[in-house]
């Protein structure tokens, strides 16, 4: 387990050769010691830790991963302490899901216009080149 104040040095090292750890530290809260949730990469993937809200029955840590050809997907860890379910956990559960589907439905969105203006500019480009022949 990596200690919640450890430096990134501890973090890195828990990770092996070629990787790279993203670690969030779990709340401040007294009654919780240590921890967090973490997740571990090849450091040929870049990350991007996605903000969600802060949760007070489980812990999460969402990360966008790209990889090559600018590949990409979003990785979600939500780690809850051993317990009675409550429905502050389900509503809570509930919340988060309904957020990954808006980031979800925007990220696909996103990348349908991405894709749309590449193909676009290699059209004209290719139109261009024709001309010059």
């Amino acid at each position: 387990m990596i200690p919640s104040d450890a430096p990134n040095t501890v973090k890195l090292d828990v990770a092996l050769s070629g990787h790279d750890v993203i670690h969030r530290h779990r709340g401040s809260s007294a009654d919780r010691r240590g921890g967090g949730v973490a997740l571990v990469h090849r450091d040929t993937i870049k990350a991007t830790t996605i903000d969600l809200c802060e949760y007070t029955e489980f812990e999460t840590l969402a990360v966008k991963l790209v990889g090559r050809r600018r590949k990409s997907m979003v990785a979600v860890c939500v780690y809850r302490p051993p317990g009675t379910v409550t429905s502050t956990f389900t509503d809570q559960l509930s919340g988060l899901l309904d957020r990954l589907l808006l980031y979800i439905y925007i990220f696909i969105h996103q990348n349908i216009i991405e894709r749309t203006e590449q193909k676009v500019q290699q059209k004209s480009t290719h139109k261009k080149e024709k001309k010059q022949q």
